[in-house]
């Protein structure tokens, strides 16, 4: 059976604009939407838009992922999709209504959408892609993932209803998918919120009342909006800064509804590690270490992507047990869980890798195992770039003086002056 609401048609075009600067890659996707009798073109027209333009996004993601550059950084599939979004330019749209029964007066919504990439830039977009904190890349990826969940369950829900809706013909049958199209109408009329919302969570100037407003509207109509219960929380916790607002009861306020919007959306997936490692950071901003430790325990257990738990442990649990709460024994044991993961999946060495040697050579230094914490610093030193080298000798170095070895620690305070400590 075909997909009634989904990708219908799915095509590259491959068309090259050859100038003396630029080569333009054109995609397109095509998407169905079905309207009912009591609805609107202007939504049936945006609910084809919306996944052809999907379908496009998808074809352009192949090219991406295809590219040298991406293929070395080992990127997951959710972060080529986000970071092909983020790129695309979106072109002509054409629709096209095609009665999906002569009997019952139901129509169909053809769109089609054309997206291009310019090759021009593409290398400088791709660098300051992987030039951005691993946290701003996430909110991309959550992002970008929260709009295809909703397109997937409206998908899944739709395909089944197209078979009642070919052959519905009594006042009866017509009412029944008229009521869940009228349920999907919603749905789709919540993704644009959506949208409307990241749009101005890009600007610079950002009109606070505006956001909060569209969060609003998007929560009556999907009172069960995880994206849109997200998006207030954290129009909350801005507001709740102190250099935003002064008064301190009015931050608090603001802090508790941020919590409450956090909590649910908890509770309305609570299986998302995205969620919980949201929460977390917040906990982590007021202080309450604790609660962030919990809330990462769970994002980490919910999460099943490697390299993410890995970050999980290593640039965050085990920060706050090694600088907030001086748990070098938990430290230390999540810095091994973050550094087992990327042994047994073979991932290159890194910047963030590297530090996990080195502050779990720390945390050994803190225990006194200093067999251990010797082992981590050789680690690091083969690694570390020369500015960081010397400081790496000179902890190896107490490490060795700490056991009684003065020949080797002697050795490694050598090095220091080699590497212009």
């Amino acid at each position: 059976m075909k997909k009634f609401w989904a990708i219908l048609l799915i095509f590259e075009m491959m068309i090259f604009v050859s100038t003396a600067h630029a080569e333009i890659k054109t995609y397109a996707g095509t998407g169905e939407y079905l309207m009912s009798d009591g609805e609107t073109q202007e939504i049936a027209k945006q609910g084809a838009k919306m996944h052809a333009l999907r379908a496009a996004q998808e074809q352009a993601g192949i090219f991406i992922s295809s590219i040298t550059v991406i293929k070395d950084h080992e990127l997951e599939k959710d972060e080529v999709t986000a970071f092909t979004a983020s790129i695309l330019k979106v072109g002509d749209v054409s629709y096209k209504a095609v009665p999906l029964s002569e009997e019952n007066g139901y129509i169909k919504f053809v769109a089609t959408v054309t997206v291009t990439i310019d090759t021009n830039d593409l290398n400088s977009r791709i660098d300051a892609w992987f030039n951005s904190t691993n946290d701003s890349r996430a909110e991309l990826v959550e992002q970008n993932q929260s709009l295809q969940k909703i397109i997937d369950a409206q998908a899944k829900r739709i395909a089944e209803l197209e078979k009642i809706a070919v052959v519905a013909k009594t006042p009866q049958e017509k009412a029944k998918v008229d009521e869940v199209l009228l349920e999907i109408d919603k749905m789709t009329l919540y993704a644009q919120k959506i949208e409307e919302i990241k749009s101005i969570a890009k600007t610079e100037n950002r009109n606070w009342n505006e956001y909060l407003r569209l969060c609003n509207e998007a929560l009556k109509l999907n009172t069960n909006g995880v994206e849109a219960y997200v998006y207030r929380a954290r129009i909350y916790e801005i507001l709740s800064s102190k250099t935003v607002t002064k008064n301190e009861s009015e931050r608090k306020e603001y802090l508790r509804l941020m919590f409450n919007d956090l909590d649910k959306a908890i509770q309305i997936n609570p299986t998302d590690s995205n969620l919980y490692e949201r929460r977390a950071k917040a906990y982590y901003n007021e202080k309450n270490f604790k609660q962030a430790v919990d809330n990462y325990a769970k994002a980490i257990h919910f999460t099943d992507k490697p390299m993410r738990q890995s970050w999980l442990y290593g640039n965050w649990r085990a920060m706050i047990f090694y600088f907030k709460l001086k748990d070098y024994e938990h430290a230390a044991e999540d810095l091994s869980h973050a550094i087992e993961i990327v042994n047994q999946k073979g991932y290159k060495m890194s910047d963030d890798i590297l530090s996990w040697y080195e502050y779990r050579a720390r945390c050994y230094v803190k225990l006194k195992d200093y067999r251990r914490a010797i082992a981590d610093f050789t680690k690091a030193i083969e690694w570390a770039p020369d500015w960081q080298i010397s400081n790496l000798y000179k902890e190896r170095g107490e490490c060795y003086k700490s056991l009684g070895e003065t020949a080797k620690a002697q050795a490694d305070f050598a090095k220091i002056r080699k590497y212009g400590a």
